[in-house]
């Protein structure tokens, strides 16, 4: 019915506690639907010949329980619906038992490898493309920063090992590099990516908290922002 992988959870997943780190959880769900995506007739028939592939917009994900260490996960994804600019996907993660652990959202724009630019596909080409049944999660307002107050809490250079084969920071690198000033009980992530980050660019990190939210920005040295991450404690 779904795109699914099985992981067990590694020690170099997890944190202190022996729970994984939402940056590994991410990258996770990213492995899957990147494989997914290769997959299909849709990328090997097209986008991978006019050379695009998709690029990750907004992430969010509800979490119910958090794996621990040694325990097997299954994560399944699907793109749901997709159009000439954008689709649209749910990923979710289950034990061995099937139960529930997290369910995710995602949406990404098509792009040209070479240049990053946003590229519309053929509508014959979407034909090609394999749907999946929208799996049930009930979606959130995106973050929006315009009134809050926030503090310069840091900054981290991209380093080679951030970045993916096309050439930017891979979209789990944002929870790693922003880990440390998230340290409660998370229930909800939100993350919206707004421009690449590439190799040796300096993060400056801002950061927002009260009672119910942290809010994360991430702004390179010319001030623009590169990603929003919003945690629902």
């Amino acid at each position: 019915m779904f795109y699914t992988k099985k992981y067990i959870i590694s020690p170099h997943d997890c944190d202190k506690d022996k729970i994984i780190k939402l940056d590994r959880l991410c990258s996770k769900m990213s492995i899957t639907e990147f494989h997914q995506v290769k997959s299909d007739a849709f990328y090997k028939e097209y986008l991978e010949i006019e050379n695009l592939f998709v690029v990750l917009t907004y992430r969010y994900f509800k979490i119910y329980e958090l794996p621990k260490i040694n325990t097997e996960i299954t994560v399944s994804t699907g793109v749901y619906y997709i159009n000439q600019i954008i689709g649209y996907r749910t990923t979710s993660i289950r034990d061995t038992a099937g139960k529930l652990l997290v369910m995710s959202y995602v949406e990404g724009v098509f792009v040209d490898i070479e240049n990053h630019f946003l590229r519309r596909v053929s509508k014959d080409a979407l034909k090609k493309a394999i749907l999946y049944p929208c799996q049930d999660i009930e979606l959130p307002l995106k973050p929006n920063i315009d009134n809050l107050s926030f503090e310069y809490v840091g900054k981290r250079k991209v380093l080679s090992s951030y970045v993916d084969e096309f050439n930017h920071m891979n979209n789990a690198k944002y929870l790693a590099v922003t880990n440390k000033y998230v340290k409660t009980n998370v229930k909800e992530v939100s993350i919206v990516y707004k421009k690449e980050a590439l190799v040796d660019d300096i993060l400056k990190i801002y950061k927002y908290q009260d009672s119910k939210e942290i809010v994360i920005k991430i702004e390179n040295i010319n001030k623009d922002i590169l990603c929003i991450l919003r945690y629902i404690i």
